[in-house]
């Protein structure tokens, strides 16, 4: 246990505190702005105002949690056991040199992202505008190493301070994406004729050959990975999660219909295989009655709950795109990513509840992030397979020295071992491997 002092005790103060401590450290604390009563406690005790004291570690707040504003660009610190710093403490008798919590509540509540203006064509928020792209830890669970070391310095006053989270353990996580559950079989008489003669008129008659001798024969369909991915996972011992499009056909939305009985029944292997969840179509960030629809087919086709989701394209608007899952009972949401840089967008690799700035409160939302999308090595960052397996193998040891979720985002039709996507399922199976080379490292 742990006691904290501070003299407004609200709904930032609680997110923060509890975050770092319960969920990532697993320790209990204590809030309380009755200074007698916090003077007279022999627990360990941390002084978060600027009331003086000689009892207690003593932190001095920036402010961002006793007010209800928006800071788009925190002032960046010296760094501390080498890790970047925000909000950093001008007053010596604080006993870490940056507000630890006013940076935690920054980041994973995605402050910076609310009413930006700084969009890409998709209207999404872009990973290069982030300050943790500006300053260089996009790649790092920030906020999880803070916590760690945060531990470490409140042990070295109060050496009683034990931190034990049994709830948390490095895990492997990979999940998928299905925008094209097929390249070309079971897709309508209008959709197969425009994509022959587009690859007619376009000379692209290796794959006009590949569309007629599969549409026409018993070959697999390029993007029929699933039994390979299925493999995969049991060999491994792994959980795995699936995300599909049920939208209708539009420009950004190319999935086959939901009505098609052999789409209907990968669904429902994958249900069988792991967990399937909703992947809400471009079109339905604009329209929660769409949202509804889409959520309603894939509840009719696994005849479950449906409380999972990832948004198409990773469209996100805060705080409209996560208010509209919880209206329709989503739970748990894993878009917290970007398309053009891999790394933790939220700084964190621990699930945190959405905590809406507009209403000034946590929500019932539990958000995931992942590390790395396959597109993002391949065709935004244009590594080699090698390339992208070092940058795998980073992001891994980040996430295994703080006993992090590492949730990966993969693709059927990336899976293909086709085209550009030649070696990477070389890649994909890698990255289990390497989950135990790095436990052999940490253990070293």
């Amino acid at each position: 246990m742990i006691l904290v002092y501070t003299k407004d005790i609200n709904s930032r103060v609680r997110y923060a505190f509890q975050f770092i401590f319960n969920s990532i450290l697993g320790a209990e604390v204590e809030l309380t702005s009755d200074f007698p009563y916090f003077e007279q406690s022999k627990q360990v005790r941390i002084n978060y105002s600027s009331e003086i004291s000689e009892k207690g570690l003593q932190l001095i707040p920036s402010g961002l949690l006793q007010k209800n504003q928006y800071i788009r660009k925190p002032e960046v610190g010296k760094r501390w056991h080498n890790l970047p710093t925000l909000f950093p403490q001008k007053d010596p008798q604080s006993f870490i040199p940056f507000d630890i919590f006013s940076s935690t509540f920054f980041l994973i509540t995605r402050m910076e992202e609310y009413e930006c203006d700084q969009l890409d064509k998709h209207g999404r928020f872009a990973a290069e505008s982030s300050i943790a792209y500006k300053h260089d830890f996009l790649k790092q669970p920030l906020v999880d190493q803070w916590s760690y070391q945060l531990a470490k310095t409140i042990q070295s006053h109060y050496p009683q301070f034990i931190v034990r989270n049994d709830n948390r353990s490095f895990t492997l996580f990979p999940t998928f994406d299905i925008d094209n559950a097929f390249a070309y079989k079971h897709k309508e008489l209008k959709r197969q004729l425009l994509g022959c003669a587009k690859e007619l008129f376009s000379f692209q008659f290796r794959s006009l050959m590949q569309r007629l001798s599969t549409t026409f024969s018993s070959d697999t369909d390029p993007f029929d990975n699933y039994e390979y991915i299925f493999n995969t996972i049991n060999k491994h011992n792994t959980q795995s999660l699936y995300f599909f499009l049920l939208g209708d056909l539009s420009r950004y939305d190319r999935n086959i219909s939901h009505h098609c009985n052999a789409y209907q029944s990968i669904i429902q292997r994958c249900a069988q295989q792991g967990t399937v969840g909703i992947h809400p179509s471009y079109n339905s960030n604009e329209n929660s009655a769409t949202l509804k629809t889409e959520i309603d087919r894939l509840h009719r086709i696994i005849n479950k709950p449906v409380e999972k989701s990832r948004q198409h394209y990773l469209k996100l608007s805060f705080p409209d795109t996560y208010r509209s899952l919880i209206k329709e009972g989503i739970q748990e949401d894993f878009t917290m990513g970007y398309s053009s840089q891999v790394g933790f967008r939220a700084s964190t690799c621990t699930p945190f509840s959405f905590y809406d700035l507009h209403s000034e409160q946590s929500t019932s939302l539990t958000v995931y992030s992942f590390a790395f999308m396959d597109s993002t090595l391949n065709q935004y960052l244009g590594l080699t397979t090698e390339q992208a397996t070092e940058e795998i193998k980073s992001l891994l040891q980040h996430v295994h020295n703080v006993d992090g979720i590492f949730i990966s985002l993969w693709h059927n039709q990336n899976l293909c071992d086709q085209g550009i996507w030649r070696g990477w399922r070389e890649v994909y199976e890698t990255m289990f491997t390497l989950k135990t080379s790095v436990t052999d490292e940490r253990g070293k």
